[in-house]
């Protein structure tokens, strides 16, 4: 590249081009490489942007949805929802017949849905007039006058409302008499095998549930209500023999959680039991 024939100004002048174009030539370098940096830099605050704000989106939809439904970003928010309303007559039986001259027994139990329970009840007569309209809490007995239903077969009509407003209808048919019911067969009997008073259980076990009924007129109807220390109704069942979860069920080693039976048989007659648990 040089000519070293020539005077030392002109190879002095020729090093000094050289080395001004290997400057230039690393400055340009230099631009490219710093460029691509920030593009790269600014590319990853990009994406972690989009993170971030994908999950803002998700606590967002977890807050505001009220069912299982797709986000914006195409996943699914998932929702806890209460268990279904769960309703039964115990009282009056299927088919029971019942004087006119007596008070009707009217009992529910309602679990599950979102407490606090209120029961509407109504007996029809047969020619669907309505004879008895009233309201109370649920679980409880209401004593109702029949003085003012016709004679012959007639409707009684539960409607079960718990704070979320969810409905649900039960009926049973049942006659009315103008004499008293006299019960011909030997008197009910109700033995409950299971649980015993004073047990303990986890409320991670399933609660054994156990009862001997002779006497009275089969079939029979069953009904159990498991109730916390606090009061709240948390598991039931209608089977003579079963299992039930009581996961639902607060725990509390310190104070007893209840048992309530009531078997009714098929002319009306009842008989209620109950036994203290621990759940813990």
């Amino acid at each position: 590249m040089f000519d070293y024939k020539k005077s030392k100004g002109q190879v002095s002048l020729e090093l000094v081009i050289l080395i001004g174009v290997l400057i230039t030539v690393a400055i340009v370098l230099a631009a490219v490489f710093l460029d691509f940096s920030d593009k790269s830099i600014a590319s990853t605050k990009e994406t972690v942007t989009g993170t971030d704000n994908t999950f803002d989106n998700f606590l967002s939809d977890l807050n505001t949805n009220k069912n299982n439904t797709p986000d914006d970003n195409g996943g699914t928010v998932i929702v806890a929802t209460a268990d279904p309303l769960v309703a039964a007559i115990t009282s009056p039986a299927m088919h029971g017949t019942y004087s006119k001259s007596n008070l009707l027994s009217l009992h529910s139990v309602v679990s599950d849905g979102v407490p606090t329970y209120t029961c509407f009840w109504q007996v029809i007569n047969h020619d669907s007039t309505s004879c008895i309209t009233t309201s109370d809490a649920c679980n409880v007995t209401t004593n109702v006058n029949l003085s003012s239903c016709l004679l012959g077969s007639a409707t009684v009509i539960l409607e079960a409302h718990d704070s979320n407003n969810s409905i649900l209808t039960k009926t049973v048919g049942i006659t009315i008499s103008n004499t008293s019911i006299i019960v011909i067969g030997s008197e009910l009997t109700v033995d409950l095998t299971s649980p015993r008073d004073g047990e303990a259980y986890s409320y991670l076990d399933k609660l054994p549930l156990s009862v001997d009924v002779s006497g009275g007129t089969s079939p029979y109807r069953y009904d159990w209500v498991i109730k916390d220390s606090a009061g709240t109704a948390c598991a039931s069942s209608t089977r003579a023999r079963t299992e039930v979860d009581i996961s639902h069920c607060r725990p509390d080693p310190d104070n007893p959680a209840t048992v309530n039976l009531t078997v009714t048989d098929n002319a009306g007659n009842s008989d209620r039991l109950r036994v203290d648990i621990v759940i813990k």
